[in-house]
């Protein structure tokens, strides 16, 4: 239908329109580096990710021949009861907070300053931004980002020594280590050896995050899920499918909302 998008399209949504499977389908394109057509349905609709120098044609061919599963998947979707958006954590002085597996009694109090842990008596306090703020309630605005930095610095200590840690001992090198938040994932690796892992890790027993550091080493091997790459992973951690039906059994959306 036209040259390929122009470089400067790269990475942008643009929208687009497809007859498939008898109908007329909105959706919308991005050009990336992938090497193939992609599709993702969810509540925004069709999204597709082509790469770069594709020709639009070819695009329309890709989605041609998924037409019937693009045409059901759209209609289970729009099928689907409208979903209530999650309530909002309220942090109350008392609740509990997991860190790496264990509760910690969260404290609030406005009569310190910055993020406090205890491990003597598992308290973890929150007090004020500011000397300034010292007569102010806390809010939850405050407790809520406060928490967030503290965790977050203590995923990326904690989660970088443990790649750190067993990559040295399955002699395997990765060329970067960040934190990611996705909602979905708990980790990835990038063809080009970069190694994400989700903050919210630092919730989690260490044997869970260990697991999933161990799968991600194990995709700079095998950058996929076949059998050879499960035989990595075992070889690397022979008591991994324990581990890996506990983590399958901790949703994202049971931990702290942060």
């Amino acid at each position: 239908m036209g040259p390929p998008m122009r470089s400067s399209h790269v990475g942008e949504w643009l929208p687009r329109r497809a007859w498939l499977g008898g109908r007329e389908i909105d959706y919308r394109l991005r050009r990336s580096a992938r090497r193939s057509v992609g599709f993702v349905i969810d509540q925004h609709g069709l999204s597709v990710t082509a790469p770069r120098r594709l020709a639009e044609r070819e695009v329309l061919l890709a989605l041609s021949s998924k037409a019937g599963w693009i045409v059901a998947k759209l209609d289970e979707w729009r099928l689907r009861p409208p979903v209530a958006p999650p309530a909002e954590t309220v942090w109350r002085d008392g609740d509990t907070v997991p860190y790496l597996g264990m509760p910690l009694i969260l404290r609030l109090d406005q009569a310190t300053r910055g993020v406090h842990l205890d491990r003597l008596t598992g308290t973890l306090t929150v007090g004020r931004a500011t000397a300034r703020a010292a007569s102010d309630a806390l809010s939850q605005a405050h407790v809520g980002a406060a928490l967030t930095r503290w965790f977050k610095a203590m995923a990326r200590a904690e989660l970088g020594d443990r790649l750190a840690a067993h990559a040295a001992r399955a002699q395997l090198r990765y060329e970067r280590f960040a934190l990611s938040s996705a909602r979905t994932r708990w980790g990835s690796c990038s063809s080009r050896g970069t190694i994400r892992l989700n903050w919210r890790l630092i919730h989690l027993d260490p044997d869970l995050i260990d697991y999933v550091v161990v799968h991600e080493l194990a995709h700079l091997l095998q950058m996929n899920h076949s059998p050879r790459f499960w035989a990595e992973v075992a070889r690397l951690m022979p008591d991994y499918e324990t581990r890996r039906r506990t983590l399958r059994q901790i949703p994202q959306a049971t931990l702290p909302r942060l």
